[in-house]
């Protein structure tokens, strides 16, 4: 009956909150895509005891401390599927890097609906969801388990999640409606999360190419998913080095397309240049997504967005009307006619 109501919430859109007042004074007119935001990579990762591989060398804070305290909007998270559960658990990987801070699937996403319940007037929360299964044995392949995955996400999201059907509209895909109407405004998505597939491999069996009924939609489907900025389904790229991924972002979003960059994935604990977050921070990606979100975590280095907002207004695709306030404040966090 839950994933019954979650399928008939998501056909309409998902999304209640724009019933609701934050004071936002620029809610009818900007959009999702008129924001850069801070992210994490691996968000739920742990340091692993003993240490074998010094890229592994990070932990992050719950993912509802990472929300309220470190301005972060966009999480990733790590999915296996484990067929003895019949349900999805998250790590990274077996053995060499296996800690998390929340194991399955559906309490990890409670984390984030919890903090979303208490602060809805929040920026839309990205959540990442990359298939973990090229290092797992044959049953626990992701590919035969997407209805699952989306059943899991709708199970925690009935709600206020923004799925491509609610971006596609009337239209033919999902690039289609980019097209004609772009993303929709904040007042239309505040306080919602959307998931994104974090896959790329385009091949029959793998999860992506399953997920887009074969690289061709993702009609009734809970997430967006990557891919090329060609495909018609795709409204979210993933382009990862951000110093020589610069035109093919300023392409992409001019296009449309929101695009996340990864500034310090494979270092660790072992920093040792700044040149890749410069880059991100001064080019034009919407995501920037890193494992060292505040100062502290390791010496002299940290990614934080100036003024030290959640979010700020892109640099590329922003309207000048557009005030880092107006895409998240502390003061409209709570809706002035609750209900």
């Amino acid at each position: 009956m839950l994933i019954a109501v979650a399928l008939l919430c998501c056909a309409c859109g998902g999304s209640t909150s724009s019933a609701l007042d934050f004071g936002y004074p620029l809610d009818a007119t900007l959009r999702l895509n008129h924001a850069q935001l801070k992210g994490t990579h691996n968000s739920y990762h742990q340091r692993p005891t003993p240490l074998y591989v010094n890229d592994y060398d990070y932990s992050h804070a719950p993912l509802d401390v990472q929300l309220q305290s470190q301005g972060v909007r966009q999480l990733e998270l790590d999915v296996h599927w484990l067929p003895d559960d019949a349900r999805f658990a998250v790590y990274h990987l077996p053995a060499l890097d296996p800690l998390s801070s929340c194991h399955w699937l559906t309490d990890c996403l409670g984390l984030v609906r919890a903090w979303s319940d208490a602060h809805r007037g929040h920026f839309p929360i990205f959540i990442f969801i990359e298939p973990k299964d090229d290092v797992d044995n044959a049953s626990m392949a992701i590919a035969p388990h997407l209805d699952a995955l989306d059943a899991e996400v709708r199970s925690v999201f009935p709600t206020r999640l923004f799925t491509p059907d609610a971006l596609r509209g009337a239209h033919a895909s999902v690039q289609a409606a980019l097209a004609a109407d772009g993303w929709p405004t904040l007042g239309a998505v505040r306080g919602d999360v959307l998931f994104v597939l974090l896959d790329t491999e385009r091949a029959p069996g793998k999860p992506m190419y399953e997920y887009t009924h074969g690289l061709t939609n993702l009609d009734g489907r809970a997430m967006f998913t990557l891919g090329e900025a060609t495909d018609p389904f795709v409204a979210v790229l993933s382009l990862e080095d951000p110093i020589n991924d610069g035109p093919a972002t300023a392409a992409a979003i001019h296009q449309g397309l929101i695009v996340r960059t990864l500034v310090d994935d494979g270092h660790g604990a072992q920093i040792t240049g700044t040149a890749e977050r410069d880059a991100a921070l001064a080019g034009d990606a919407s995501i920037i997504s890193s494992d060292y979100p505040v100062p502290g975590l390791v010496p002299g280095y940290s990614v934080e967005l100036p003024d030290g907002t959640p979010v700020r207004c892109h640099p590329l695709a922003a309207p000048s009307a557009c005030t880092d306030d107006a895409l998240e404040g502390p003061t409209h966090l709570e809706p002035r006619n609750p209900r």
